[in-house]
């Protein structure tokens, strides 16, 4: 799942990729919090120049909602019917997130960058519906095999990152190749050929 906005989605469709994760306008994220919520109006639009099989739409707000925009934004997102809605709030301090997931929207998601006391609290608490895991941020692959695992329990999928290079994208798939609540694994456009979905790598993309 790439990080782009929704004019490169259909072309990384047919690239073989699943999911696209949305993300407001440069000039728009310059702007802070009211970025997002000018992009609200705009977001849920995409769902007109698409069709439902054609690709899969995760929108991330990176953090830069207050609650109460968090809730409003994921409410315009609806018609769009996003997988996910990434990170509307800050993750940590949780109870910005505590509010949002009270009256979600839409599936919410976050984790990204977060030590693993914060994904178990995110987890334990039930505040989310994936977590987002970088390997390399958690301990490793043990950690965050431990992570997940504690995921599951709580009926939360996962969603491991591969966009920081072959090494990243290698302990990513490893990851998933084992847990039974994986929810997909974000992979950058470009770093490995993709189709239909499956990823191919060999033991020299690790050592490049």
């Amino acid at each position: 799942m790439p990080r782009v906005g929704h004019d490169e989605a259909l072309a990384h469709r047919e690239g073989g990729l699943d999911g696209n994760r949305g993300v407001g306008r440069a000039e728009d994220r310059e702007m802070g919090n009211a970025a997002p919520c000018r992009g609200r109006r705009e977001l849920p639009d995409v769902r007109l120049e698409r069709r439902d099989d054609e690709v899969d739409v995760a929108v991330a707000a990176d953090a830069r909602l207050s609650p109460a925009e968090a809730m409003e934004f994921g409410a315009a997102l609806r018609s769009l019917e996003p997988i996910w809605l990434e990170e509307p709030v800050a993750s940590w301090p949780v109870d910005g997130l505590q509010r949002v997931s009270d009256r979600a929207s839409v599936p919410l998601a976050a984790g990204r960058g977060a030590c693993p006391d914060v994904l178990r609290e995110l987890v334990t608490r039930e505040l989310i519906d994936h977590l987002v895991i970088e390997v390399g941020r958690v301990g490793g692959l043990v950690e965050a095999r431990r992570i997940a695992a504690l995921a599951e329990v709580f009926h939360i999928g996962v969603v491991p990152i591969g966009s920081g290079g072959a090494v990243s994208l290698h302990a990513a798939l490893q990851l998933a190749a084992v847990l039974p609540n994986l929810s997909m694994v974000e992979v950058r456009p470009g770093l490995v050929p993709v189709e239909r979905g499956v990823v191919s790598l060999d033991a020299s993309q690790v050592a490049a």
